[in-house]
C-alpha cells in the first residue's frame, strides 16, 4: 500500500510541473543555445555558413523571418544546423 500511494503523489507532483522545452531548445541540455554568432552574407537557398566553435556551421533564419547580415543569436539546434535570430 505504501509504494502504491508513493508513486500516486509522485504522479500527481510530476502532472503540476511545466513541461520541459524541447530538446532542441533547451538550454539546460544544448549549450549553443543562446551563443552569438556573425553572419557575413546569405545563400539564395535561405542558408548562410558561419564559423564556430572551430568548425563551419550551417545557420538557417527561424521560420518566416527575413535573413540579414549581423550578429545572431543561436535559438535551436536541429541536427548539425543552427536556427539563430537577429540580436
Amino acid at each position: 500500500m505504501i509504494g502504491v500511494g508513493s508513486v500516486l503523489v509522485w504522479y500527481s507532483i510530476q502532472r503540476k510541473r511545466p513541461p520541459a522545452p524541447p530538446t532542441g531548445t533547451n538550454r539546460d541540455v544544448n549549450l549553443d543555445i543562446g551563443e552569438i554568432v556573425h553572419v557575413e552574407a546569405w545563400n539564395a537557398d535561405g542558408t548562410a555558413t558561419v564559423r564556430y566553435r572551430g568548425a563551419q556551421w550551417t545557420v538557417v533564419p527561424p521560420a518566416g523571418r527575413t535573413p540579414s547580415i549581423g550578429e545572431h543569436r543561436v535559438v535551436e539546434v536541429i541536427g548539425s544546423r543552427l536556427v539563430v535570430d537577429k540580436v
